[in-house]
């Protein structure tokens, strides 16, 4: 693989993995694997940057916007935290910052919480709107939901704040390990998937469509920052002594900390020594947390360290996606030894048979672990995987859990040795092996097509919503379905559906042509090569015509391998798919990929204009502002030219630049136009 197609590869799995976390609330990897892939993105784009996509995660935070609800923009983006996994990289991010003001800093530390990012603004003194981060730039307006979270204050009364007609404090919403065992208690009571783990039910919740859900969840909020603009000069500015102010007037803010340690000074009073940042400090810091974490009673996953000083973030300034100032220590992956009691086998929509192992319930990451995919055959060959021996597990950052390593059963006196079985589980046709995977080649499998219809309706493809996996089952039981096509075709069904689900049943037919290919579930052809496919070809009905019949045209297109076009021949050469397309067409289904016109499109309010920075900045640091162009859609000259649309100018702006943007007709606008200029979304 070249390096343009690792860097393609990387783009496409850390969007996927984005949108999964911040629209599905799923987290398919740990955070350490995701950052070391981004890690290893940034580093490539920074070497060879004519390879670098336009839709790169490298300069956007992750969005969990959703269509149910109203988009507000911030006033000041909401970034994401630089990770680190380690105490020497916390050294080493200490460094960047001391080398930026010359000398020590105090630095505070506080919790972090395991939850949704939410700002919370006051208009004198009461709650007006309450909006989700969304991709940084805009989020979803909840306001209605936060407002039936028990301990979020909807008045403050204190004059400082009260006088003033915005105030803003964000934090974060969760749920507590107590909601949470209950809420899952009472789904799997009545016959609901249980959540997989409180961040996901906390999302779940905060994004519903009813706010009485959100009172009778039990959803919880800490606060910890202030964005500078809108702090009064009167307040304390150290970050401990704001959160302690805060909290004296009834705002839940989070526990903040100084990186240091209780000493005497010379009138034998006990002080902090705070401005120290050594590897002891560190560690005792980390271990305070460590101790404390398992008592608990809401989830975290690490320490967020902070400049305390908060007049002195502005030097540091910002990326495009977090702050240079502030950085987050990730707590290493929960691990625990447990016995294996049984391995089962499920059937995937394309037939794959995936093993499931299933072991004696352990704890990890605040919640009860009793299972972990087995992956396939070579895996529980390599994991030395057998009933009655042990495996170590792993569950890093609130995600599904894995197994790590596998002891050998010989050690276990009494093991018995996993096989795959011949036959399938579910209809009890044959396997077949495609490298380290089994398939199953029955024509009418019902746990393959009850996983096609599960998919088939999922957000990301067609979106019908209202249809759970029990409805499904229910109906391959009855012999009401037999395809996709008959969720449109079939009058047995319709006693079944509510008006939210004919609703939504009549809006996929609207869902663009790429979300209908990903809908079918061919084996390999996922969203993003769905769409890159229907890019080149199209209509679905061209790419069939290819695939058949000249699938080297398929094969020079950047992304797509040998195995996506020999799936995709085959798909489109049985006779069986190739009638359920048609049906899929005459239902109304879109097949022909439409290509938006640039003038029918919703634009950023900078898109198209590149602005040149100049001079010294009493708001934001020239990082920050570099950020905000970026983040609406502007580019960042370097010098100005005759394409350069405006000049951001502070205090001492360069003579030459001024006098080149009086030459050429440039108009210079100062922070205060800037920053409204973006909150009217318009200049």
């Amino acid at each position: 693989m070249n390096t343009k197609q690792r860097i393609e590869e990387l783009t496409k799995q850390l969007n996927h993995y984005n949108y999964r976390y911040y629209v599905d609330h799923f987290s398919e990897v740990s955070d350490k694997e995701f950052d070391m892939m981004m890690q290893e993105l940034q580093e490539l784009e920074r070497q060879y940057p004519e390879y670098a996509a336009p839709n790169s995660p490298t300069m956007r935070v992750g969005s969990d916007l959703q269509q149910e609800f109203k988009h507000v923009r911030h006033n000041i983006p909401m970034l994401s935290l630089s990770n680190a996994y380690s105490v020497d990289e916390l050294l080493t991010w200490y460094d960047s910052v001391k080398a930026v003001y010359g000398k020590d800093v105090a630095i505070a530390y506080e919790p972090k919480y395991d939850g949704l990012s939410i700002s919370l603004i006051y208009r004198f003194g009461k709650l007006a709107q309450a909006v989700t981060r969304g991709d940084g730039v805009q989020g979803d307006d909840v306001t209605e939901n936060v407002k039936m979270i028990e301990r979020v204050p909807l008045y403050i009364d204190q004059p400082d704040i009260k006088a003033q007609s915005r105030f803003e404090i964000r934090g974060e919403v969760l749920m507590p390990f107590e909601s949470f065992a209950k809420l899952n208690k009472q789904r799997e009571a009545n016959g609901e998937e249980p959540f997989a783990n409180p961040r996901n039910a906390a999302a779940g919740t905060l994004k519903s469509t009813r706010s009485k859900v959100v009172r009778e969840r039990g959803l919880d909020v800490y606060l910890y920052e202030v964005p500078l603009r809108f702090t009064s000069k009167e307040w304390e500015q150290d970050q401990c002594d704001l959160m302690n102010y805060l909290f004296g007037k009834g705002v839940p803010t989070a526990q903040s900390f100084h990186v240091g340690y209780c000493v005497k000074d010379g009138n034998e009073n006990y002080t902090i020594d705070t401005d120290c940042f050594d590897r002891e400090r560190l560690e005792y810091a980390i271990n305070d947390f460590v101790l404390r974490r398992p008592l608990m009673d809401y989830p975290i996953d690490g320490i967020v360290f902070k400049v305390a000083n908060r007049r002195l973030r502005r030097q540091c300034g910002a990326t495009s996606k977090a702050p240079k100032w502030a950085i987050a220590y990730k707590f290493n992956a929960e691990r625990m030894i447990t016995t294996v009691r049984d391995v089962t086998f499920q059937v995937g929509r394309t037939g794959q048979v995936t093993p499931v192992v299933h072991f004696d319930p352990i704890p990890l990451a605040g919640t009860l672990v009793r299972k972990a995919t087995g992956n396939n055959a070579d895996f529980l060959h390599e994991m030395h995987i057998a009933i009655g021996g042990q495996i170590e597990v792993e569950k890093g950052g609130e995600i599904i859990p894995k197994i790590v390593v596998g002891v050998d059963p010989c050690a276990t006196k009494d093991f018995k040795e996993v096989t795959y079985p011949k036959y399938c589980p579910e209809c009890g046709a044959p396997l077949v092996k495609d490298g380290s995977n089994y398939y199953c080649i029955g024509e009418s499998c019902p746990a393959q097509l009850q996983a096609r219809l599960e998919h088939f309706v999922s957000r990301d493809a067609m979106n019908i919503q209202g249809i759970g996996p029990k409805m499904i089952e229910e109906w391959i039981n009855g012999g009401i379905v037999k395809d996709v096509a008959d969720i449109y075709e079939s009058e047995r069904l319709e006693t079944f559906f509510s008006t939210r689900i004919i609703l939504s049943r009549a809006e996929s037919k609207s869902v663009p042509a790429h979300r209908v290919l990903f809908a079918l579930g061919i084996r390999y052809v996922g969203a993003s090569t769905a769409k890159l496919l229907l890019k080149h070809c199209g209509s679905i009905n061209a790419l069939a015509a290819f695939a058949t019949a000249c699938p080297e045209q398929l094969i020079r297109i950047d992304g797509v391998g040998v195995s996506i076009v020999i799936s995709l021949g085959q798909w489109f050469s049985d006779k069986k798919n190739l009638e359920l397309l048609s049906r899929l067409q005459a239902i109304g289904l879109q097949m022909k990929e439409k290509i938006a016109h640039p003038s029918g499109t919703t634009q950023k309010p900078l898109a198209g204009l590149t602005i040149v920075i100049s001079g010294v900045f009493e708001q934001h640091s020239r990082d920050e502002y570099r950020a905000m162009i970026e983040q609406y859609g502007g580019k960042n000259g370097s010098s100005v030219s005759k394409n350069t649309n405006y000049i951001l100018a502070g205090d001492n702006m360069g003579p030459s630049k001024r006098e080149k943007a009086e030459q050429l007709g440039i108009e210079i606008i100062n922070e205060e136009q800037f920053l409204n200029m973006i909150e009217n979304e318009k200049l």
